[in-house]
């Protein structure tokens, strides 16, 4: 579901949103279930310029 969801087009806003969002994902991850969610969140900080963030 990340996957799909990190190949949409949202605006900077939209991304900032679901990076905050993301990042709550992060903690009752575990395996391909963390390295999708990381992988997302690095997706939707780099849409919004967080990088440092992520």
């Amino acid at each position: 579901v990340l996957s799909a969801l990190s190949q949409l087009e949202f605006g900077a806003e939209v991304w900032e949103k679901v990076l905050c969002q993301a990042l709550q994902l992060l903690p009752d991850s575990n395996d391909e279930p963390l390295a999708a969610a990381i992988s997302f969140v690095f997706r939707a900080a780099s849409q919004c310029q967080h990088l440092p963030q992520a």
